[in-house]
């Protein structure tokens, strides 16, 4: 079957040049605050959720060290494999949360409630402790049906806790564009002593 040869084809009431130009206008008439946010929402989502996995990862790494890594044991169950076992002394974690662009620092968190997910449950208080420590007096936290990330990015919540990981992981979190990444440490830094 031959082709059909598409550039040969010209409207006879417009010139070529006029082609160009309505192509233009067509573009420019796209609605482009419903394609940018839809998309972009996406993108930041993927984001949160990639840098939260590495973290992790990074979390079990390096305070599981001398750990048999699961996803080699047979005996393992397939989400035992894919979830990073979180490490058994909390209080050397961090807490990473991800604000909205309106929260400049933890105490903007006072009185206000901040998502987390019910995988966090055994360690709401030292969470919530740690919160009101670093500023955010009467801070609540808060669990729902949808994904804490879901609930900040949605705005239906100030921030929500990402996740709990070690330090050097906590370090190189990256900046999520939009977004304030705050991290509080879940026990107080040690004292030094005082020169005497």
């Amino acid at each position: 079957m031959p082709r059909a040869k598409i550039a040969d084809v010209q409207p006879t009431a417009k010139p070529a040049a006029d082609s160009d130009n309505t192509r233009a206008s067509i573009a420019d008439s796209r609605p482009t605050g419903a394609v940018a946010t839809g998309s972009n929402t996406r993108t930041t989502q993927e984001q949160v959720l990639a840098a939260t996995a590495v973290a992790e990862l990074l979390t079990t790494a390096t305070m599981n060290p001398a750990r048999e890594p699961i996803a080699n044991n047979p005996m393992a169950t397939d989400a035992e494999k894919k979830t990073p076992t979180p490490p058994n002394n909390t209080d050397l974690l961090i807490a990473l949360l991800l604000a909205r662009p309106e929260i400049k620092s933890v105490s903007d968190l006072t009185g206000k409630t901040i998502a987390i997910d019910n995988r966090y449950a055994a360690s709401n208080d030292k969470i919530r402790t740690a919160i009101v420590a670093a500023g955010a007096n009467e801070a609540q936290l808060s669990d729902g049906e949808a994904e804490a990330t879901d609930r900040v990015m949605s705005g239906d919540v100030p921030a929500a806790i990402l996740a709990l990981v070690s330090s050097e992981a906590a370090d190189g979190f990256p900046e999520i564009g939009g977004f304030k990444i705050l991290r509080i440490p879940l026990s107080s830094p040690p004292l030094k002593a005082r020169p005497q």
